[in-house]
């Protein structure tokens, strides 16, 4: 008699898992493999290292504003928002008062 499709399936899966992961296991601890993937990771991120500079030098030349300078001025805004908000708290705080004051002055009786 045959197998059924599903657990002839189910055990060709798990025997092709189990050999790839065998492979890519063996892959991953060999030195010498894991000594080029260090290698490359380390040129691609003195590469992108090298373009961010010398996109950076140019805006700076073209005097337009760089990453650094945005997040400044986005923090500086910030700051002012937070300062107006305050003051505009305190001038309310301060009408109110005088309001009070005024309602509360003999010459409004």
């Amino acid at each position: 008699m045959f197998p059924k499709p599903d657990d002839l399936f189910k055990q060709s899966f798990e025997q092709w898992e189990k050999q790839t992961a065998d492979f890519w296991n063996a892959i991953l601890r060999d030195p010498a493999f894991l000594k080029s993937a260090w290698q490359a990771m380390e040129m691609g991120l003195k590469s992108q290292q090298a373009v961010n500079q010398a996109v950076q030098a140019n805006l700076e030349t073209w005097q337009l504003p760089t990453h650094d300078s945005q997040t400044r001025i986005l923090h500086q805004i910030n700051r002012l928002q937070i300062l107006a908000d305050d003051l505009g708290q305190r001038l309310d705080d301060l009408i109110a008062a005088l309001d009070a004051g005024k309602e509360n002055s003999p010459q409004s009786r």
